[in-house]
């Protein structure tokens, strides 16, 4: 089902204007982007290592994620930032595979981020992805998020709040709102909004 499904969403996919920021550059390109087959939303985990994108000649490029900082499109409303970093999950350090992760929030000095985790089931037959969601603090390594440790790795990124920290422990706000807890630290917590 999955292999029959990503290969409609691809057919049925989107042109998009984009902009790709490489380390000395910056390019305005032509993305392709795939979408869901009922839905018609972009299909993010395709995009996750590679990128298919045209030149302002037209030549189809592909862009693997180890070669760019980021890429950036608009769908419908939303503005969509893909950015490069190592695979988070990767036992190699010295030599990673890049992906693109979903930049959602990016705030100053938390980031929050969404890598889409593959895993196989049925000897291989299946494809599934998972949205794993990841801070980045200052521009420190990324930390998953989520599951059973999920208040004690929260209050370790933003113990030094009151107000958030209070708000964690008395779970007031879970996982669920974990957009809405770097949206307030970041506004009401981050060092240079408490000096001013």
């Amino acid at each position: 089902m999955f292999l029959v499904s990503g290969f409609w969403g691809l057919l049925n996919g989107a042109v998009l204007n984009g902009t790709i920021l490489l380390d000395h550059d910056t390019l305005n390109v032509t993305i392709k982007v795939p979408l869901g087959l009922f839905n018609r939303q972009p299909v993010l985990h395709n995009l996750r290592s590679k990128i298919i994108y045209f030149n302002r000649k037209g030549e189809r490029k592909v862009l693997k994620a180890k070669d760019a900082q980021e890429v950036i499109f608009q769908f419908e409303n939303e503005t969509i930032h893909l950015v490069s970093k190592p695979n988070p999950f990767s036992i190699n350090k010295r030599k990673p595979r890049y992906y693109f992760l979903k930049l959602v929030e990016n705030g100053s000095p938390l980031k929050l981020f969404i890598f889409y985790d593959e895993s196989t089931s049925n000897e291989g037959m299946t494809t599934e992805y998972t949205e794993r969601y990841f801070i980045q603090k200052h521009h420190g390594a990324l930390v998953l998020i989520g599951g059973i440790n999920f208040r004690k790795i929260m209050l370790e990124i933003v113990g030094d709040c009151p107000q958030v920290a209070q708000k964690i422990k008395s779970r007031a706000w879970r996982k669920r709102d974990l957009e809405l807890i770097v949206k307030y630290y970041n506004n009401h917590c981050a060092p240079s909004r408490i000096l001013n």
